[in-house]
């Protein structure tokens, strides 16, 4: 770059420098020009970029061509002078950056055209990469600005501090160290967290549950159905031709998926945990998961293209109403619906991290059988994971792949089932399966107590196939035995449908995989978000996104650090020693994995 512009090794250079450009970042037929007239702002055809580089030369400094295919590992001559060379950082954020800005950081095929400077991702990502190389304070050696924020704002989540109560402690923190680059209020360091993680969806919906306006009727202020206002009314008492507000009546909250589904394949430890139902699974003949099921293996043999990638996604759906406000005094319903994740190990799925947030469906009424209408943008969604699929970045593998995403089946309970499938859960159709009373046997073989036997067998981790079969037998002879002992007033639909568990076991794999117990453990999470009591829907919708922020942050954290699925720091690895460890407090052990733990868990339990 140094040479005469008009010598035949420059002239080789730019053209080299074309060719991997081209290969790697081209739009078309066209790349950013580095000359020092366009300064990677304007994109051209190869003739006129060459042109521009022996005319005017390339830009001074642009040594690492990060918008022409080169990665951003030693990104430090595009910052300012304070960034400190020697600064070291227990936590790996510039990894986590650079995972996250993927396309700006490598200037790969997906980087926008750029029309005057950076877009609004590439000035995000500098901006964090910044604050993430910037000392605290002068001297700090373990803390960058950027990790010491995500660590105070962890803090906040993990022991619920208000926002005034960070606010607070911000202005305490800056007046014990004035010198160091604390976030002037609780507004700034959100701002910063929020850059970090993913954003959600507000879309309007009728307030009497027709319609959303969305898609094509966006711009409508009116329902289409019932011709009532998108907006509230400044007078709630006055008649239909009163004045609106600009404030919408309903909103329904919207989390996308295909972001959050590519985030799980950024980490290189989550991308290897979404492939262990095909390379890590025990395969004995038992039910230990999904995978192992009849479900599960006909559909793999119904589409054969989809599983022959094991990276491929298979999801549950979930939906349940609670009331946010912990008490029964207010007559509040808010319904969500989320996503199970069944790609993961059954140590993994049903923690709280892996289960997507779908949509937020405002109170203070059920939607009941109109949540189909708030049910569109998932299906939509979902509808072209499906069918086309969407480009994804592989950490393991560091190639992408066209992730695709099946939907399985939904886990609800009696009520959320009508809602959701539309058969009527009340009177003589309420049992959806087939089989009616008179295909019981007649024989009575066991006494009652035989109950509790079979629910501890169909509730176990691993289930195998031939004590199903005895199961199944068995429930029979129990239904049997209970028409004999209680009044017909006893058996209702409830008591019928467990003659159905274990064939539904077969299809669908173990039950802890399908109950509501994982969902209504996580509604009471969510419930703990509620602080502004007028908008409960708009607060755990601003605590899911810092607590998704945190979960993905946190895995590029040192060990030591508190999560709030773990209220202990993580794990050391196996046999490092702290030298500096307290003789007086020293460490009582250290944790086991693999078959020492399940050794040492039998040799506890079994007398």
């Amino acid at each position: 770059m140094a040479l005469p512009r008009v010598s035949e090794a420059y002239i080789r250079g730019v053209d080299g420098f074309l060719d991997m450009a081209f290969q790697r970042t081209a739009q078309g037929q066209e790349i950013l020009c580095p000359c020092k007239k366009c300064l990677n702002r304007n994109w051209y055809y190869r003739a006129i970029v060459r042109e521009h580089l022996i005319v005017y030369g390339f830009i001074e400094g642009y040594t690492e061509w990060v918008f022409h295919g080169e990665g951003l590992s030693m990104y430090s001559k595009g910052l300012p002078s304070h960034s400190n060379e020697g600064l070291d950082p227990l936590d790996n954020m510039d990894d986590m950056l650079q995972d996250m800005y993927r396309d700006v950081a490598i200037g790969g095929q997906t980087l926008p055209r750029i029309c005057e400077g950076p877009n609004t991702e590439a000035k995000k990502f500098y901006k964090l990469m910044e604050e993430g190389r910037q000392e605290l304070y002068p001297g700090c050696k373990s803390f960058s600005r950027l990790s010491f924020i995500v660590q105070l704002y962890l803090f906040k989540c993990l022991h619920g501090l208000s926002n005034v109560a960070f606010g607070d402690l911000l202005d305490l923190l800056k007046e014990a160290f004035p010198d160091a680059t604390i976030p002037n209020s609780f507004n700034e360091a959100k701002k910063t967290v929020r850059d970090l993680g993913l954003d959600y969806k507000k879309i309007h919906a009728c307030p009497n549950d027709c319609m959303l306006f969305w898609d094509e009727h966006e711009e409508a202020n009116n329902c289409l159905v019932c011709g009532v206002s998108r907006w509230k009314l400044e007078d709630k008492f006055a008649n239909d031709n009163a004045k609106s507000s600009t404030i919408p009546a309903k909103v329904l909250r919207y989390f996308p998926l295909t972001p959050r589904l590519q985030r799980l394949f950024m980490c290189e430890e989550t991308a290897t945990a979404m492939k262990w139902h095909a390379t890590d699974r025990p395969n004995d003949g038992n039910l230990r998961h999904p995978a192992d099921a009849k479900a599960w293996k006909d559909f793999d043999n119904l589409h054969p293209e989809f599983a022959q990638d094991p990276r491929n996604v298979r999801l549950g759906l979930a939906s349940d109403g609670f009331n946010p406000f912990r008490t029964m005094s207010i007559s509040h319903s808010t319904w969500l619906v989320v996503l199970i994740n069944y790609n993961l190990s059954p140590l993994v799925f049903m923690k709280s991290e892996y289960i997507f947030l779908s949509m937020i469906i405002p109170g203070p009424r059920s939607p009941s059988k109109d949540i189909d209408i708030y049910m569109q943008p998932l299906i939509k969604e979902l509808k072209h994971l499906w069918e086309i699929g969407v480009e994804t970045y592989d950490a393991t593998s560091k190639q992408t792949f066209l992730m695709r995403v099946a939907l399985l089946w939904a886990i609800s309970d009696f009520p959320a089932y009508a809602m959701l499938s539309g058969w009527s859960t009340k009177g003589m159709l309420a049992c959806p399966y087939f089989a009616v009373r008179k295909t019981l046997p007649k024989t009575v073989a066991i006494v009652l107590i035989k109950v509790g036997d079979f629910f501890r067998g169909i509730c176990s981790k691993v289930v195998k196939m031939q004590d199903l079969d005895r199961l199944q037998k068995e429930i029979i002879e129990i239904l049997c035995h209970l028409e004999m002992t209680f009044i017909p007033n006893f058996f209702d639909i409830m008591v019928h449908l467990t003659i159905h568990l274990v064939n539904e076991i077969k299809l669908g794999g173990p039950v802890h995989y399908r109950w509501m117990f994982l969902i209504e453990q996580n509604l009471c999470k969510l419930k703990s978000f509620v602080r502004n009591r007028s908008s409960p829907e708009g607060s755990i919708a601003e605590g899911y996104l810092a607590e998704e922020c945190l979960v993905f942050c946190s895995r590029y954290m040192h060990d030591g650090v508190k999560m709030r699925f773990s209220r202990y720091g993580k794990n050391t690895n196996i046999g490092t020693m702290d030298d500096e460890a307290s003789p007086i407090f020293p460490k009582l052990g250290h944790p086991i994995v693999g078959n020492k733990r399940n050794i040492g868990k039998t040799f506890i339990v079994i007398p």
